[in-house]
C-alpha cells in the first residue's frame, strides 16, 4: 500500500484503493513509478517508520561514480515525482542541507536510535518542490528565481490547460494572442527542459542568463548538426 506514508484514515485509504481498482478496469497504465522488487514493501515500511518516529537512518546509496556509500540522513517525506519515488532528507553536509534519494537506488538501510526535530523551512520546501532538481537554501523563498516566458499564441492553449510547474502564472495576453507566463524556481535547471520542449514557440524574456544559456545550447547543437551532415 503506497498510501501508508500519507496522512489519512484507514477508511479514506480504503476508498482511494477502491477507486484505483475501478480505474484499472478501464485504463492500461504503461509507466510504472518504480521497478517492482521483492523487498520493495519492506523498504517502504522501514522508511515510513523512520519518518513517523523522526529517526536518523543510514542509507547505502551510489555516489556519482556508481560506488555505494553509507550516508546518515534525517528522512522527512516519501515524494512521488516524475514517475519515481524519492526519499526527501535533511543531511548534515558542509555544502548542502537537503537531498532527494531515488528509492529504487537505495541498496540497504540501517536503523538508528537517534532522533531529530524537523526543520519547518525544509518541510515548506518539500511542499513547494516542483522537480527533482530543486535545490534548498535556508529561507528558500528569498532565493527563488523569477522566470518570464512569452508563449506563441499557437501553443497558448496548452499553458492555459495545464500548469507545467506548480508556480506557473499567466500574467497577460498580448494583442497578437501571445501569452506571458511566469515561474518561480530554485535553479534554472528546473525550467530548462520545459523551455526546450516547447521551442521554437517559447521565448525567454528573463532572466538574461537563462536566455543566453538557451541560445548557446542551440548554437552548439546547430554547429554539431552541420558537422555531421
Amino acid at each position: 500500500d503506497r498510501f501508508e506514508s500519507v496522512d489519512m484514515s484507514d477508511d479514506q485509504r480504503k476508498i482511494i484503493n477502491a477507486k484505483i481498482n475501478e480505474i484499472n478496469r478501464c485504463y492500461e497504465f504503461k509507466n510504472k513509478p518504480l521497478q517492482s522488487k521483492k523487498d520493495d514493501d519492506k523498504l517502504f515500511k522501514k522508511l515510513e517508520h523512520a519518518i513517523e518516529f523522526q529517526k536518523y537512518l543510514i542509507l547505502e546509496y551510489p555516489n556519482t561514480n556508481g560506488i555505494f556509500e553509507k550516508k546518515e540522513v534525517k528522512p522527512y517525506k516519501i515524494v512521488f515525482m516524475q514517475e519515481n519515488f524519492y526519499l526527501a532528507c535533511e543531511v548534515e553536509h558542509e555544502h548542502y542541507e537537503f537531498s532527494m534519494f531515488r528509492i529504487s537506488k537505495i541498496r540497504s538501510t540501517e536503523d538508528t536510535n537517534k532522533t531529530y526535530q524537523k526543520n519547518p523551512d525544509i518541510n515548506e520546501f518539500i511542499k513547494f518542490m516542483q522537480t527533482p532538481f530543486a535545490i534548498y537554501k535556508q529561507d528558500f523563498r528569498k532565493h527563488l528565481i523569477d522566470v518570464t516566458l512569452e508563449v506563441d499564441k499557437s501553443k497558448a492553449f496548452f499553458f492555459h490547460a495545464k500548469k507545467h510547474l506548480r508556480s506557473q502564472t499567466i500574467l497577460d495576453t498580448k494583442e497578437n494572442g501571445n501569452i506571458i507566463v511566469t515561474y518561480k524556481v530554485t535553479q534554472l535547471r528546473e525550467i530548462d527542459a520545459l523551455i526546450k520542449q516547447w521551442l521554437p514557440f517559447v521565448h525567454v524574456i528573463e532572466p538574461l542568463a537563462l536566455k543566453e544559456h538557451i541560445h548557446k545550447e542551440l548554437q552548439a547543437y546547430l554547429e554539431y548538426d552541420n558537422k555531421i551532415d
